[in-house]
């Protein structure tokens, strides 16, 4: 999952899953800005059928954030 991540974060933030480490984060990973942290919430939520709450989007600031969100949310859609 983490690789599909990053395939996602690689189209978004313009750059090549290889360059995306598995530390990546908001403020140490260039190109994620806010406007940009929008963009790959989106993405994610299309790839993956899944619907984050808003309260939720401003808290998934690092890639194992988000993929435990994404590992819950797709738990429970089962």
């Amino acid at each position: 999952m983490k690789n599909d991540i990053k395939t996602v974060m690689a189209k978004v933030f313009r750059l090549k899953v290889e360059d995306i480490p598995d530390s990546a984060a908001a403020g140490t990973l260039g190109p994620w800005t806010s406007l940009k942290h929008v963009e790959l919430i989106l993405h994610i939520e299309r790839k993956f059928s899944v619907r984050f709450e808003d309260e939720m989007v401003g808290t998934l600031l690092t890639l194992e954030v988000i993929e435990n969100a994404l590992k819950t949310a797709l738990a429970g859609k089962k």
